[in-house]
């Protein structure tokens, strides 16, 4: 019998964005790819550092069986986000990717207020977005910590010079576009223990990859099998009520993110 991870069934998504509570799950916008092509905002992530497909399963056993995958090691250390009634998905996302990557670099966990990227970026109106502009800021600017700024608060008050000289100790040092739907490069940098903020056209919503999940052993390296048998767990941002405490899996077409990036390193503090 081949090995499978461990799956709780409450883990699965199974749902669309129509039955997300409340406003939730209208957060993410399509990124037009032929005005603002994959390298826009960052490199591209390189190519030619995919993992063969052939290997995926292994390496996915191994980090599993040996608890070091990110949601083994972000449990340990901090909880998923909660966006409450904003449509900041967008730089949840990728807030708890950049929370994540300190973790891994043996930082202090500091919560950070995605309300402080998203407001600026935003003009302070409840929009959407899509990640890479919630990278592009955070590289340039950081994120304000939730003790200078609520983590939901979309209001003025809390744009101070002060707070904003306090977050540029939160800035994303390298991070990388991934390609549309580009699946082996998004299991790449899981499997390399890299997060990726990852948004879905289906689901109108981003969320956070974090592990390649096991369905079973594939028979071959094709498409179809690789969508068969594996699958990506995410750190959602509707609070740990949600899923497995914050956390699901995307299983078959539903893990081909249309928009992705990868956070590679975060600033380091003193």
């Amino acid at each position: 019998m081949s090995w499978v991870s461990d799956v709780d069934p409450k883990e699965i998504v199974a749902l669309d964005y129509n039955s997300a509570p409340g406003n939730l799950g209208k957060g993410y916008e399509a990124r037009d790819y032929n005005s603002k092509p994959t390298g826009y905002y960052a490199p591209p992530y390189d190519s030619q550092q995919l993992i063969p497909r052939s290997e995926w399963y292994e390496r996915a056993k191994e980090l599993e069986t040996k608890k070091c995958r990110l949601s083994d090691i972000a449990k340990m250390n901090m909880q998923v986000k909660s966006q409450g009634r904003t449509n900041y998905c967008w730089i949840n996302g990728v807030t708890y990717a950049c929370e994540l990557m300190r973790v891994l670099q043996f930082q202090e966990h500091i919560e950070l207020s995605p309300a402080s990227g998203g407001s600026k970026i935003k003009g302070f109106k409840n929009n959407g977005g899509w990640g890479d502009q919630a990278a592009e800021f955070i590289e340039q600017y950081g994120l304000v910590p939730e003790s200078l700024w609520p983590p939901n608060a979309i209001e003025r008050q809390y744009d101070k010079e002060s707070s904003w000289d306090e977050a540029v100790k939160f800035k994303i040092a390298q991070w990388n576009e991934l390609k549309p739907k580009d699946l082996d490069a998004m299991v790449t940098c899981l499997l390399r223990g890299l997060p990726v903020p990852c948004g879905f056209n289906w689901w109108r919503h981003l969320v956070c990859g974090v592990d390649l999940v096991v369905f079973d052993k594939p028979r071959s390296t094709s498409d179809r099998e690789m969508l068969r048998c594996f699958g990506v767990r995410i750190a959602n941002s509707w609070g740990t009520s949600w899923g497995d405490n914050g956390y699901g899996i995307l299983k078959g077409s539903k893990m081909l993110a249309d928009g992705q990036l990868v956070i590679r390193s975060m600033r380091l503090t003193t």
